[in-house]
């Protein structure tokens, strides 16, 4: 499905998808039974707290200009409308919690790629591009992070 809208808007969507995570790997985290899945959630929050804030200083710090330029877009498949209507996962084991946490993480990078892709002007592109790099390489620190917490 195509569209059209602003920088600004997919990265209001991706700062709120990202606190919407942290606030659910938070809720998660205060009602698991199990010491280590506990300690993986509360650090998926606050890697997801700190991808919110990276994506809102992309926001703060881009140009009026950009921020308003019209784009034809591809819609992400993975918006803060996909967490409107997810449960939180109960009682889920550390394999599974990882799972779903790189799950999330994988969705919203095609969808940075999708948008790298549909995105003309470029500095539209560099923004997206600058989002699918951040991504990618928090998503490989949570890897290393989270398996050193299953580790354990």
């Amino acid at each position: 499905m195509s569209g059209f809208g602003q920088a600004r808007d997919v990265l209001q969507g991706a700062a709120r998808f990202h606190q919407r995570l942290a606030d659910m790997y938070g809720t998660m985290a205060q009602t698991h039974q199990h010491p280590r899945a506990v300690l993986l959630l509360n650090y998926l929050s606050n890697h997801e707290t700190l991808l919110h804030h990276q994506v809102s200083e992309y926001e703060a710090k881009a140009s009026q200009r950009v921020l308003d330029t019209w784009f034809q877009a591809v819609h992400p498949q993975c918006s803060i409308a996909v967490l409107d209507g997810l449960e939180p996962p109960q009682d889920l084991g550390l394999d599974e919690l990882m799972e779903f946490a790189l799950e999330m993480d994988s969705c919203l990078m095609e969808s940075y790629n999708r948008l790298v892709n549909s995105s003309e002007p470029p500095a539209i592109r560099e923004i997206f591009e600058s989002l699918l790099e951040l991504e990618q390489n928090q998503k490989q620190q949570l890897a290393h992070s989270a398996q050193q917490i299953c580790d354990l």
